[in-house]
């Protein structure tokens, strides 16, 4: 049988951590999202932020601009936010309504409020692994893959299914950083299955339910699942991973569910990443 890694009691002590190192300032650090117009998947994660943050002492706050909400009006906004000494940590939530340039808004996040880690400046000090913060579900992933090694990543061949900027490309210069061998795969990655079967991990982020399946994982290798798919079925629907899961987990030595396994180690790291920006 595989070690199930439990992402829940993974968050739950990182969250404890956080807990203790709030308790031990001063002042609690802050945390203010932007919110342009009102998106419901947002909204549910801004709420899950609020409680999260409340129960670890941390101040929390949500400004919601209005929906037609110019660009030089975000701008303004996120640039005052920068100025504010009160404010530790900035998030801008996305989606964005399309008339705004995402990419431009983020740029006028400084790095060092950057909780999220999503501007070119951050990315561009992980890369020096020179970082405040790194994005929140790649360190998650890594999180999940320290604790099915007892923290023993040097030296694995890892596989990293997708190449997002939130998720595989930094989720790979970490595994670097941790003297990893990482292969990032992708939609042109030619012989996929051949790939992936001669990695010690997998590591699957690309939004696709069940894309991996037996033939694509070596025998006792760890799958750390961070696809979050919604699937309609005849009670409504249920979460899916990208791994088929009651297929591959048997051939496993550690892996993943979905969910439970990644997503409550993520919201965990955004307080940690909070802290760690000072």
């Amino acid at each position: 049988m595989p070690q199930i890694i439990d992402g829940k009691a993974l968050a739950k002590a990182i969250r404890q951590d956080v807990k203790t190192r709030v308790g031990a300032r001063r002042q609690a650090p802050q945390l203010v999202a932007v919110q342009i117009g009102h998106d419901d998947a947002s909204a549910a994660y801004t709420r899950s932020q609020a409680r999260t943050a409340e129960k670890l002492g941390i101040h929390y706050r949500l400004d919601t601009l209005a929906e037609d909400a110019t660009q030089g009006g975000v701008a303004a906004h996120l640039d005052e936010l920068a100025k504010d000494p009160a404010t530790t940590g900035i998030m801008l939530q996305l989606p964005l309504p399309g008339h705004l340039d995402a990419t431009l808004l983020r740029r006028l996040i400084p790095v060092e409020k950057d909780v999220e880690a999503i501007t070119e400046a951050a990315a561009g000090r992980l890369v020096y692994n020179a970082h405040l913060t790194a994005p929140c579900t790649a360190v998650a992933a890594l999180e999940c893959l320290r604790q099915a090694t007892g923290d023993q990543i040097s030296g694995l061949d890892v596989a990293v299914l997708g190449r997002s900027t939130i998720v595989g490309r930094p989720l790979a210069l970490l595994l670097l950083h941790a003297n990893a061998t990482p292969t990032i795969c992708h939609t042109r990655t030619k012989n996929l299955a051949q790939v992936t079967a001669r990695a010690d991990v997998l590591i699957a982020a690309v939004g696709r339910p069940g894309l991996v399946t037996p033939d694509m994982v070596k025998d006792g290798a760890i799958v750390i699942d961070v696809g979050t798919n919604w699937v309609d079925d005849a009670a409504g629907g249920h979460l899916e991973g990208d791994v088929a899961y009651d297929l591959v987990a048997p051939k496993t030595a550690a892996i993943t569910p979905v969910p439970g396994g990644v997503g409550p180690v993520t919201t965990a790291i955004l307080m940690r990443n909070l802290l760690d920006l000072g």
